[in-house]
Parts: structure tokens; sequence; C-alpha cells
């Protein structure tokens, strides 16, 4: 069979087209990688916000300048934000790169905020305060003084009043106290010497006098210790002076009657000594009985006896002070033994 001239045309056109596009088909896949990539095709993390994308007519634009701004902005960036960058030209970029360090600036001053001068201000306004504090109660204290006037005076004397009062009370009752110790010493001394003495001194034989006289003695003891504290504590000079006086007339007495128990023991004449007890005795009944005396004996002389002063061996009889000698009082008669006044 044979072909017509007019079927092998349109197969050899074909023939050629597949030709022609395996010669150019390389190089236009070529042109098309060195080609920039649309603004539309970029990620949307470049893509500006504010302005519109650049339309495809700038293909004669080429991406070599643009690829090291986009590096010159993330390297000239010095914190790497979220957000996207606005613009993609180059002057944008140093707009931003010149505005972002300033925000560092503006931290540091608000860093210098808290400065240590606040606390250094704190003291000064405190160190005033407690001035003002202080006088609010000085002027307090001498505002309430003045309001009080004439009542707080009135006050004054009021307890200045019942001080004084409150000591005369006890120096009264102290006086009173001391009295009726008084009243009682007397009472237990009258009892001893007006009630038991008489019947040891009307004893006349030795053994009786042994026997009934150093109870007795004891008690006058007592008694003239315990005038000797009372008189210490006496409130006043005069009272001092007569509880003394009571204490000393019973050390006397004691010693008048034990110097004529001695007597009487050893067979000397002892009615020579009884005088001188019943003289001692006289003195002490009338001091005891509110009417002391300044002297033994009825009469106001300063010694023993009625007629004269104290013997010269001391102010007792016995082993203290030895019968009196010879002499203006009760003594012996130039040795004869006879009593009665030389």
């Amino acid at each position: 069979m044979g072909i017509s001239p007019h079927g092998r045309r349109p197969g050899t056109a074909v023939l050629v087209a597949v030709a022609l596009g395996l010669l150019f088909g390389p190089v236009a896949c070529g042109d098309g990688e060195n080609r920039p990539n649309p603004p539309s095709a970029r990620p949307s993390a470049q893509e500006p916000t504010e302005r519109p994308t650049p339309t495809r007519t700038e293909r004669t634009r080429t991406p070599e300048p643009e690829e090291p701004t986009d590096e010159a902005t993330a390297q000239e960036t010095p914190e790497p934000t979220s957000r996207p960058t606005r613009t993609a030209t180059p002057d944008r970029t140093t707009a931003e790169a010149t505005t972002e360090p300033a925000t560092p600036t503006k931290t540091q001053t608000t860093t210098k905020a808290p400065e240590t001068t606040e606390p250094t201000k704190e003291p000064t306004t405190e160190a005033p305060a407690p001035t003002p504090a202080s006088a609010a109660p000085v002027t307090s204290t001498t505002s309430a003084t003045a309001s009080l006037g004439p009542v707080f005076w009135f006050l004054m004397i009021m307890l200045l009043a019942a001080v004084v009062g409150a000591l005369m009370v006890w120096r009264s009752r102290r006086k009173q106290d001391w009295q009726t110790g008084a009243e009682v010493l007397a009472a237990d001394s009258r009892a001893v010497v007006g009630v038991r003495l008489p019947s040891i001194l009307t004893t006349t034989t030795a053994a009786d006098r042994a026997l009934a006289w150093p109870p007795v003695r004891a008690d006058l003891a007592d008694l003239a210790a315990r005038w000797g504290q009372h008189a210490a504590a006496a409130p006043s000079e005069e009272q001092r002076q007569r509880s003394g006086q009571v204490g000393v007339l019973l050390q006397d007495l004691i010693s008048g009657v034990d110097a004529e128990n001695e007597a009487l023991a050893t067979g000397r004449e002892w009615q020579l000594l009884r005088p001188r007890v019943e003289d001692i005795v006289r003195t002490l009944s009338a001091a005891l009985g509110g009417q002391p005396q300044p002297g033994y004996g009825p009469q106001s002389g300063p010694g023993y006896g009625s007629q004269g002063g104290p013997p010269q061996g001391g102010p007792g009889y016995g082993p203290q002070g030895g019968p009196p000698q010879s002499g203006p009082g009760y003594g012996y008669d130039d040795g004869q033994g006879g009593p009665g006044p030389v």
C-alpha cells in the first residue's frame, strides 16, 4: 500500500514538536530554577502585614541583593522575636535596628529607678517624727495640771495631812502600847516586891532563906531585865529614865537581900543590913506607884538611906560593894557593933 504525502505531514510535525520540546525543555526548567519566587510563594512569616505584596511585574529584580538583606536583618536584630519583619527593604531594617537598641537604654533607666536613695530618705523623714510625739505628752501633762488647778493642790494638801495624821496616830499608839507594857511590868513588880518579898524578909533562919529566896530572886532578876528592855523602847527620854531607874532598883534589892542572907548564914549581925533593904523597898514601891524618886529613901537625896549618900563600896550590899563604912549614913559606930546613925 502506498502512503499519501498528505498523510506524512502530520506525523512529521509531531516528531518535530517532540524534538523541540526535548531540546528546549531543560532550558526552560533552568530558567525557572534561577527565577526568584514571587512574594505570594514565600512563607507567611516573611510576609509584610502592612504593605501590599509586590506584583509579578518585578521579574527583572535579581534575587541576590534581597538574600543578604534578610541575613543582615537577622544578624543586626539583637533579640530574635516571633513577630514577622514588616519591611523587606534595607532602609526599614536599618530603622528597626536603630530603634530596637534604644529599648535596652530605656530598660536601664527603669532598672536604675529602685536605687538606695529611697531608704536614705525614709530615716530622715522618720527622725524628726519622735520630737513632736515626745512633746505631745509634755504638753498634755502641763495642760492636765493646768486644768486641775485648785483641785490638784487640794488633793496634795489632803495627802500631806493624811501622812501627818498617820504619823501622829502611829506615835500615839506606840506611846499607848509602851504605857500599857509599863503598867503590866509595874503590876508584876508590885506582886513580887509587895507580896512575896516580905515573907522572905521575915524568915530568920538560914535554911528557910535558902529554900524560899531563890525563886523570888529569879523573878526579880527577870523583872529587872524586862524593865531594861522596856526602857530601851521608850518613846521619850523621861520615860526611859523612869524605866531604867526601876530596873536599877530591882538589881539593888537583889544585892541587898543576898548580903543579908550571907550575913545570916555566917552568923553575923544581919539586922545591920535590914534598914538598907527596907529603904530600897520603899523607893521601889514609890517608883512603881507612879511617884519616881531621884534617890533611895523617903527624902529626896541622891544617895542611899535617909540622911546620906551611897556607901563607898558600891551601890549595894553583898559581894559587889560590901558593908558600908562609918560615915554619914547607916554603919558601924566606931566598931562597937551597934546599929544606928553616927
